[in-house]
């Protein structure tokens, strides 16, 4: 069988493709809005924190049946080769029109022809249950391939197919949800609304966007959005889903002030919560809890197989969901020495911090110590 390949290494070489790409796309049938040609290529075109493009596609008899994107970027001076989307992505994988193998391993020796580019390939969110993790361990097994394999953040999601409506009616009637709903309704109207229009889903962006700008920058981690191009991307993406009907915009009101607003994707008879923020002078009520339990609530018994509550396995989330999708984080080492080094470190780090916290053990026994005899000192007198 004979393959031909495409390398993708400029930002105008990308459109060339697209029609190959999106009918790839469709040709698949678990597909995450993710591995989208139109969320790859807002991020390509606006999310242009990389160094380098990678982006390889594989061809057999002129049909597009397999793409690996990706992007090198510089982190702490070293190369590391990641999925294009990280970490804006839930789940990364490559597209592939069919079960096999060979195709990821074409793209990965594709890969290291090109590894003077990078210095390690890291493959974060990758779903533990997808062709990619499967074939991606056979090809390790196979090829003796140095690599390590991590457990990456999980994904909670509510699944309208393995619970009955009653059931699914039952867990998501929590008593402190209500019990926060109704305290907010002592203060005034409570309304929860969703953006019928695209001037509405703009307003809404625009308040989340500053939510998110006033909760995280007083936190350790500034918001993304103190970045010009994450606003510039978020706005982008919201206009080119919008037009495919493929955005849910929810908010949740308290006498016209936000409180809270949700911003997903539905796509594939999934809807895919992506972005959640509040109103911090609420934060007690928990008013994305509230809207988070709304949303979920309204597509039970409707045309939807998944609701995903997105990366992270965060109480809030987990209450309402059904199950977590396991990911993966997938370091591959170009040879021996790189992965030898990788686990020295590792092994540095754990060692070190377990030293720390025998020496931090040893000074609470000393203090408690001297402690103590000093009490027994002082009695005595």
């Amino acid at each position: 069988m004979t393959y031909k390949i495409e390398l993708i290494k400029s930002v105008d070489d990308f459109d060339r493709f697209s029609d190959d790409w999106i009918k790839l796309n469709r040709s698949i049938k678990n597909r995450y809005i993710f591995q989208d040609f139109f969320w790859i290529k807002n991020i390509v075109k606006h999310i242009t924190n990389y160094e380098q493009l990678l982006i390889i596609l594989v061809f057999e008899n002129k049909e597009l049946v397999g793409v690996g994107h990706f992007a090198v970027f510089n982190e702490n001076n070293e190369r590391i080769l990641k999925f294009l989307g990280t970490p804006l992505s839930d789940y990364n994988e490559f597209i592939i029109a069919k079960d096999d193998k060979n195709i990821i391993k074409i793209i990965l020796k594709t890969l290291f022809r090109n590894k003077k580019y990078f210095d390690k390939i890291i493959l974060n969110q990758v779903p533990v249950n997808s062709k990619t993790y499967k074939n991606l361990k056979k090809i390790f097994d196979s090829e003796k391939m140095k690599h390590i394999i991590a457990e990456d953040l999980g994904c909670p999601v509510f699944n309208y197919k393995k619970i009955s409506e009653q059931k699914a009616k039952i867990k998501l009637n929590k008593k402190d949800v209500r019990r926060h709903m109704n305290h907010l309704k002592k203060k005034g109207v409570l309304k929860f609304e969703k953006a019928e229009n695209i001037r509405q889903a703009r307003k809404f962006m625009k308040v989340m966007i500053n939510q998110h700008l006033d909760r995280w920058n007083k936190e350790n981690d500034p918001s993304m959005f103190n970045e010009k191009m994450y606003i510039v991307f978020f706005n982008e993406i919201l206009d080119n889903y919008w037009e495919k009907d493929a955005i849910r915009f929810s908010c949740l009101k308290l006498n016209d002030e936000y409180l809270a607003l949700l911003f997903s994707f539905i796509f594939n008879k999934r809807v895919q919560a992506y972005t959640t923020t509040y109103n911090n002078d609420y934060y007690k009520y928990y008013p994305g809890l509230i809207l988070f339990k709304k949303d979920v609530e309204n597509f039970v018994g409707k045309n939807i197989s998944v609701f995903d509550l997105g990366r992270g396995t965060e109480r809030y989330k987990l209450r309402f969901s059904t199950e977590v999708i396991k990911t993966a984080k997938i370091f591959i080492f170009k040879n021996n020495f790189k992965y030898l080094k990788h686990n020295l470190v590792i092994y540095l780090k754990q060692t070190g911090r377990k030293i720390l916290a025998f020496f931090n053990h040893i000074h609470d026994v000393i203090f408690l110590y001297k402690k103590d005899r000093f009490k027994r000192l002082f009695k005595n007198k």
